[in-house]
Parts: structure tokens; sequence; C-alpha cells
């Protein structure tokens, strides 16, 4: 990782201006980097293949999923986007064994009215990666 940085604007000039945040970050306590982190980072590589106008849907051509534990890399996995697919798809099937998952899809209806058990899981699927990744 080379930095993690961010835009911020002088409140004086109006200019923009990159802040790097990787030393607060990332700096070691206690021995523990990024101790404060559970769950997967998934980074898209390449040329978008797919453009879907929402969030995280738009599909690449290769990632790389980092899977942290209370700071500490677990995996560090590259694939093609087809690998990724499946491995997500693979991770989400064992995602819904899972004894909370039926409470979470309850809990989606009930508070979106309207919405169908097949929506919610196509959404928890696109949206909830970073979590049921990092198991």
């Amino acid at each position: 990782m080379k930095d993690v940085t961010i835009r911020v604007r002088d409140n004086d000039s109006g200019e923009y201006s990159e802040l790097s945040l990787i030393d607060e970050l990332f700096k070691y306590r206690g021995g523990d980097l990024a101790y404060w982190y559970t769950g997967a980072l998934i980074l898209p590589q390449g040329k978008m293949v797919e453009y879907v106008h929402m969030g995280y849907g738009s599909r690449y051509e290769r990632y790389r999923v980092i899977r942290v534990a209370r700071g500490y890399v677990l995996e560090d996995l590259r694939m093609s986007g087809e690998e990724f697919e499946a491995y997500r798809t693979k991770k989400f099937e064992e995602f819904m064994k899972q004894p909370q998952f039926e409470a979470l899809v309850s809990s989606v209806q009930s508070n979106i009215k309207g919405i169908s058990r097949e929506q919610v899981i196509k959404v928890m699927k696109d949206f909830y990666a970073e979590k049921y990744l990092s198991r």
C-alpha cells in the first residue's frame, strides 16, 4: 500500500489538496495494525467491464481481496473477474446458511415495505460483500 488520502478543501482559498491518512489509520498500537478492522477489502483492478450506476455494482477485469481479522491480514487473493464472481457466490452461499442470515433478511423486509425476499437477497449479495467475504 502506498497511501490512503482524502481531498480536503481550504476554507480560505477554496483550493483542494490531498491529505494523507496512512499514518493515522495504520500506525501500530500495541503490536496491532488497524486492530479496529475486521472484514474484506475488495480492490477492483484493471478495466471496468460492466458499468452499474449504483454503489459498487460495476464489474472489473481483476480483483484483489484482502481478508482481515482485527487488523491482521488472513489472506491476500488476486483473481480474474470470473474467479471473483465464483468466489463471491460460494462465500455468499455459505453466508446464507448462517443462523443470523434469516434474521437479517426479515429485518430488511420489515424496514422496507414491499421488498421481496429475492430482492433482499440480491441486494445483500451485491452490497454486503465486505462482510460475508471476510468469513
